[in-house]
């Protein structure tokens, strides 16, 4: 199913595709989600995938598309480190390390 792959390529974007859009069906952040909302509505009630919600495309959209860092481990939003703030996180200022669970962040 094409939802499926869709997401699928979603999982893949914000893990080990390294936030690179070459590697979503689209070509495109917005016009991923897009499509996927699309495919979406196209069930009635009864027919909507159990393995997928609406909120979890509208989350997909928000790690996607939003102009915040977002870190793909533990979800959390990242605001840029001032310099008086850097302390002890060199690696998070070049966008590296995530300061709330120490993974990489893409």
């Amino acid at each position: 199913m094409m939802l499926s792959r869709l997401q699928t390529d979603c999982k893949y974007y914000l893990g080990n595709g390294n936030r690179n859009k070459e590697n979503l069906w689209a070509g495109d952040e917005q016009r991923q989600i897009d499509e996927m909302k699309k495919l979406y509505n196209i069930f009635s009630e009864d027919e909507k995938p159990e393995w997928l919600t609406y909120e979890q495309i509208l989350d997909y959209e928000k790690l996607m598309v939003s102009e915040k860092l977002f870190c793909p481990n533990c979800q959390k939003s990242i605001t840029p480190i001032t310099t008086e703030y850097e302390e002890g996180l060199e690696n998070f200022e070049s966008g590296k390390i995530c300061p709330e669970c120490e993974e990489y962040i893409y």
